[in-house]
């Protein structure tokens, strides 16, 4: 029974940690090719605050990790 809402309380941050990540196609005319670029936004992100700027190069494989350890 802890299985199941251990399993429920995990599926239910992920399912909130989706809703923020953002993603668009980028077209670089320099490198002639179409990119995914995914960024995260916080939850009470007001544009007159100032926030970091965290760049991950690896994004496919890094970016979540990142996100969930920011």
């Amino acid at each position: 029974m802890k299985h199941i809402f251990f399993f429920l309380a995990l599926a239910f941050t992920f399912t909130g940690l989706n809703a923020q990540i953002k993603q668009e196609i980028f077209e670089s005319f320099k490198l002639q090719e179409r990119r995914n670029i995914q960024y995260y936004v916080p939850e009470n992100y007001t544009p007159e605050k100032k926030y970091p700027l965290v760049v991950v190069l690896d994004g496919e494989y890094l970016f979540d990790l990142v996100v969930a350890n920011a």
